[in-house]
């Protein structure tokens, strides 16, 4: 900031964002279902990050490690059925 409380804006070099990643999903998941292929994460996956992203602010707050403990996959989530 300047002296007469003005702002000076600057372009920075794009970089790749979680946004890019997510169209790139989104588009590998939308010509696997064109195909009738099940490709990219599973309802199970988004429950592991949920668990695991939940032991990590846990362990933040805390200080302390948090075990990450998750069930045993259900079947039903085999992509080989």
């Amino acid at each position: 900031m300047r002296a007469d409380r003005s702002c000076v804006c600057e372009a920075l070099p794009r970089r790749p964002t979680s946004i890019d990643a997510f169209d790139v999903d989104l588009q590998e998941w939308i010509r696997g279902t064109v195909k009738g292929e099940m490709n990219g994460p599973s309802a199970w996956d988004g429950y592991f990050d949920s668990v695991t992203a939940d032991a990590c602010v846990e362990a933040k707050h805390s200080g302390r490690i948090v075990p990450i403990a998750i069930d045993e996959r259900p079947a039903f989530y085999d992509r080989s059925l």
